[in-house]
């Protein structure tokens, strides 16, 4: 009974689609530098054409703030703040176009905000799953990051367009950018978004059965996240990393020491669904070469299971423990979980 796959496995499955990217500050004089945070006090009051007047009277002040509000965007798309994230670009657009109109000689470049304003649309529409239209506008964004040479968004793009083809059975396609995102993030010394764009780039290659090189990816990632301190992440990494490894030798207990890995990772988060299914993955390992072994590993997946009330999971379990006993000839017992497995149903 071989369970180890990759759908619906664990919690962090496929949510790691919408890390922003860094926005580097541009350089100026000291006034130049002071003049950005009163502006954008202005631009929280609504204050528009204050703004307007005070970036006027400072070279380089203009740029700044709006680079400071690209960067605002940036950070709430990281945090998952999408709302906040559409209201800073909004700000920005109306920012810059109004200082555009007052200062036709020397306007604003409007690319790198027009960027944003695709890829967060992008991201909108994956998020409402509407993966064909989410790819045509993510295209725009990357079209928009390669035009003013901005790798920080590019690879933000190029995570969430990865996403899009991955739902839209493109795997092919969707590992090419992935993998370019994992690349342009590692450049950049950020190990925030190069582990969470590995592991996507891992959970693609598992579902194309490219086993050695998810693998791989798994590992990158489960460093980079440490190095990150996203212990959640790392903890699903090394999880994937035994997945790939049963895959690869079913028989060999090197699968076991990264499904322990990830178990103590989720154990000091108080995560129990994933500690229990890091036990489930164990026991699914072992199976075939050890029942025994394999429903002891199985039997202590249960409390977790019940504290996370993961119904699914512990159907999941009940069927595989009665499975499990039947081979090693412990017929009470197979029947014990039969019964649970027919009440779970139910």
């Amino acid at each position: 009974m071989r369970l180890i796959a990759t759908a619906a496995i664990l919690v962090l499955s496929w949510t790691h689609e919408s890390l922003g990217v860094p926005v580097q500050k541009q350089a100026g004089s000291a006034a130049a530098n002071k003049s950005p945070a009163s502006i954008q006090g202005l631009l929280s009051q609504g204050k528009t054409a204050d703004a307007v007047r005070l970036a006027r009277k400072t070279p380089g002040a203009a740029e700044a703030a709006l680079q400071e509000l690209l960067k605002q965007a940036d950070l709430q798309i990281t945090d998952r703040k999408i709302d906040e994230a559409g209201a800073s670009l909004q700000t920005a657009l109306t920012f810059a176009q109004a200082y555009n109109r007052a200062s036709k000689s020397k306007p604003l470049a409007m690319d790198p905000l027009a960027g944003r304003q695709f890829r967060l649309e992008g991201i909108r529409l994956n998020d409402r799953k509407e993966y064909a239209e989410a790819e045509a506008i993510l295209r725009k964004a990357l079209d928009a990051s390669l035009r003013v040479k901005d790798s920080g968004l590019e690879a933000g793009v190029r995570n969430n367009l990865g996403y899009a083809l991955r739902h839209r059975d493109k795997l092919e396609e969707a590992a090419a950018e992935f993998d370019a995102a994992r690349l342009l993030a590692e450049g950049q010394n950020d190990p925030l978004r190069a582990g969470s764009y590995n592991f996507n780039l891992g959970e693609v290659l598992l579902a194309l059965y490219r086993n050695e090189t998810a693998l791989q990816a798994f590992r990158r990632s489960a460093e980079q996240s440490a190095a990150a301190s996203r212990k959640s992440l790392e903890g699903s990494a090394y999880l994937r990393q035994g997945i790939a490894l049963s895959r690869i030798n079913s028989a060999s207990p090197e699968a076991i020491k990264f499904f322990d890995k990830g178990r103590m990772i989720f154990e000091a988060l108080g995560d129990d669904r994933n500690v229990g299914w890091a036990f489930y993955l164990a026991a699914d390992h072992s199976a075939y070469r050890n029942p025994a072994e394999a429903a002891a590993f199985g039997e202590r997946a249960i409390p977790y299971l019940e504290r996370a009330k993961d119904n699914s999971g512990l159907l999941l379990i009940y069927q595989f423990l009665a499975n499990m006993y039947a081979r090693t000839g412990e017929s009470a017992k197979a029947q014990k979980y039969n019964d649970l497995a027919r009440r779970a149903k139910s």
